[in-house]
């Protein structure tokens, strides 16, 4: 983790780059999903169990992520496979694209993702249950290196409006609202 943000902190990218934006966004994006998992799933994500939490986390940080390998690779964390594939794969595409569309390279852009994953896992859904390996490999390397990489050398092959705002909707919304990129 430690090597992650260091080299996100040391990464250069070409003219005016900033994480002002991928940063702010990804707040957004983990509020986004937070209220949307206390939506979907009540009961497992209700903030007012306080003794739970604390255990929970405690959990979090003394034990290794989940990982079930008898349950099969992408349901090793018990949770539905549409879960772990899409939903992982979105969250992490969406990362590392904003991370691209302000300039920043792949690498800087997979570290940032991979923070993002790492937050969401241990602090947002930490106190609800356990880290899960497979979402903690799966979001910053499928989803972003793979999805988000994908989607930026989409969008930069088309000139459509309507493609663009289809390959990066948030993104669209965020520019006209002056985010920049």
């Amino acid at each position: 983790m430690l090597l992650l943000a260091l080299l996100l902190a040391s990464a250069t990218a070409p003219d005016e780059a900033s994480w002002r934006v991928p940063i702010a966004h990804a707040g957004g994006v983990l509020l986004g999903m937070r209220i949307a998992a206390s939506l979907a799933w009540p009961r497992d994500y209700d903030p007012t169990r306080f003794s739970d939490e604390a255990h929970n986390l405690n959990l979090a940080f003394t034990l290794p992520p989940d990982f079930r390998p008898n349950l099969g690779l992408l349901r090793s964390d018990s949770d539905p496979v549409v879960v772990n594939t899409l939903g992982h794969g979105a969250f992490g595409s969406e990362i590392y694209l904003r991370a691209r569309q302000c300039g920043h390279d792949a690498l800087p852009a997979v570290a940032l993702t991979a923070i993002v994953s790492t937050t969401w896992e241990y602090l947002v859904e930490g106190p609800y249950k356990r880290p899960s390996a497979i979402d903690l490999v799966w979001t910053p390397l499928i989803g972003g290196l793979v999805f988000g990489e994908a989607r930026f050398r989409l969008y930069r092959a088309t000139n459509s409006r309507v493609i663009h705002a289809l390959l990066d909707p948030f993104g669209s919304l965020e520019r006209l609202a002056g985010a920049g990129c």
